[in-house]
């Protein structure tokens, strides 16, 4: 696949997150716009973000050297970029109103990575084991008409704390008794968990977007604890979370795990939930206030279990005066963030493949992505949709379409030219000198198989 020029769309999505920079006091030149358009539009055409790429698609118009240049040495406002791309997005719907969902994901690399950002050991969930990558909190605004992404950020262990837990590892297994082992130490200063990070992903929002009426956030089991919900802003009244099935209910002057209280106190019954607004499903429920020990304080505590599930799961929430029913429902919508991940990781180029070295190698090329899922949003046709009130199109779908139609344009241009065949040639010519051929290592052309015949003297081996 070619670009004659950038995407249409994505060249008006670049024009009108200009406009709306250029009303919060920065200016994108022509060339920083040209480029930011053929960025995205290589990313959407390619499926990932690599700079040789920008040559390889354009037939060398546009060189790698000054793609590099510009994205390094450029004054392009990264910091403001993703922030203003949000605000335009917000003005395009109309949106006043929504829910923010949080979650975190990873993104595996290679085993040695001593020169990209954020990397790190982390425990995988899926194999059971450890992997070397980064790990990052992502947030989506939930509306009733689009779901946008709001807010990241990576997250990184505390150094001090990660050789601690190695080395009182090592004095578990040596034999050592507690009270003998080096005690944990506190984390340093500008260490921020992952609890902390979406809490300042939340009031980061709320402090670029105050008109914007936040009406719950939704979070997984991470986030369940009394400092999260402490750290939320108090001007948004509900925050959903997980209880573990071990943590401690007060009821009545009498202490009960979460589980043994819906158990043996106040067992579920049947009842349905309405999933994202739409279809209606059968479960077992139960909901109750009460004084949940770990955040010192009376919370919502519900029990739910699906019919295809075998164990309960608790959900936690902080306003009382909700119905419990509404709380089940609204958490349901907790899924779209993870349906997010999934086509930001499918189709958002970032995660496919991204070398940029240092902090700028990781932030900036992720911004890049998810300026693509704005733009994205931005298409005409998935805009009257939207509008409509109808289904919108899937992220993968609407790639695959626009892959195609960029094919065909380039066809058509050169279609168009009184010397089309000529044209062809040069473009041959330019495209071998950018598209290096790379030698095989799979055949022995060139290299020697080595001897592979018997030898006579020792023949006798065989006799033996």
């Amino acid at each position: 696949m070619f670009l004659v020029k950038p995407i249409g769309f994505i060249n008006a999505y670049i024009s009108t997150l200009s406009a709306t920079l250029s009303d919060q006091g920065y200016k994108l030149s022509a060339t920083q716009k040209f480029h930011l358009a053929i960025w995205l539009s290589v990313i959407l055409l390619c499926n990932r973000i690599c700079w040789s790429d920008v040559e390889l698609t354009t037939m060398g118009k546009v060189r790698s050297k000054s793609v590099w240049w510009i994205y390094k040495k450029s004054k392009l406002p990264w910091d403001v970029l993703f922030t203003a791309s949000v605000a335009m997005m917000l003005k395009m719907y109309g949106i006043t109103e929504g829910v923010l969902a949080i979650d975190d994901t990873e993104n595996d690399r290679c085993k040695k990575t001593p020169l990209i950002a954020y990397t790190h050991k982390y425990y995988d969930k899926k194999t059971g084991g450890y992997k070397n990558g980064q790990e990052l909190i992502f947030m989506v605004l939930v509306t009733d008409k689009i779901t946008l992404p709001v807010g990241f950020a990576f997250y990184e262990p505390d150094q001090g704390i990660e050789a601690w837990k190695k080395e009182n590892a090592q004095q578990i297994k040596a034999g050592i008794a507690k009270k003998d082992r080096v005690k944990r130490p506190k984390p340093s200063a500008d260490y921020r968990s992952k609890t902390q990070l979406g809490a300042k992903l939340i009031i980061d929002f709320k402090k670029s977007f105050p008109e914007i009426k936040i009406q719950a956030v939704l979070a997984d089991a991470l986030y369940g604890s009394k400092s999260f919900y402490n750290e939320v802003p108090t001007d948004i009244k509900q925050t959903i979370s997980h209880l573990k099935k071990d943590q401690c209910l007060i009821y009545q002057g009498k202490k009960y795990t979460v589980k043994s209280f819906f158990q043996t106190v106040y067992p579920p019954i049947e009842s349905t939930v309405t999933i994202r607004g739409g279809e209606t499903k059968k479960i077992m429920y139960r909901a109750i206030r009460v004084h949940v020990n770990a955040h010192g304080c009376k919370r919502f505590v519900i029990a739910i279990k699906y019919e295809e599930q075998s164990a309960y799961r608790y959900l936690v929430a902080s306003d009382l005066s909700w119905r419990g029913q509404d709380i089940a429902n609204a958490y349901t919508l907790r899924w779209l963030v993870e349906v997010f991940l999934q086509d930001t990781k499918a189709n958002g180029g970032w995660f496919k493949m991204a070398k940029q070295q240092g902090i700028d190698g990781s932030e900036k090329p992720l911004t890049l992505s998810l300026l693509l899922d704005h733009a994205l949003l931005s298409h005409p046709e998935q805009q009257a949709l939207i509008r409509s009130k109808l289904p919108a199109y899937t992220v993968g779908s609407l790639r695959v379409l626009i892959s195609m139609q960029s094919t065909i344009d380039f066809a058509r241009d050169i279609i168009s030219k009184p010397n089309a065949e000529e044209y062809l040639d040069r473009a041959l010519n330019r495209l071998k000198l950018i598209c290096k051929l790379r030698t095989s290592t799979k055949h022995m052309s060139g290299r020697n198989l080595g001897r592979l015949e018997p030898t006579e003297s020792l023949k006798y081996q065989i006799a033996a």
